[in-house]
C-alpha cells in the first residue's frame, strides 16, 4: 500500500483505485547506488538515498477498481 502521507495526491486514492508514479533519477541509477533503491517496489520519497538521486516522474499509472 502506498501512503501519500497527506500530500497533494492523497485525495485521489480510495475505493476507486490508486495512482502509481514511476521515477527515474536524472542520470540513471548508478551501479553503486544503495541496495535499498534496487528492485521494483515501493520506496519512500523521504528516504535520504532516494532524495540524493533527485528522481523525476517518467510514468503515471491510474488503476481503477471494479
Amino acid at each position: 500500500m502506498v501512503d501519500w502521507d497527506n500530500g497533494a495526491l492523497e485525495k485521489f486514492g480510495g475505493s476507486w483505485g490508486r495512482i502509481i508514479l514511476r521515477l527515474y533519477p536524472e542520470a540513471g541509477l548508478p551501479p553503486d547506488a544503495p541496495d535499498d533503491l534496487w528492485g521494483d517496489r515501493d520506496i519512500a520519497s523521504d528516504q535520504p538515498s532516494m532524495q540524493n538521486l533527485d528522481p523525476k516522474v517518467y510514468q503515471i499509472i491510474m488503476q481503477f477498481e471494479r
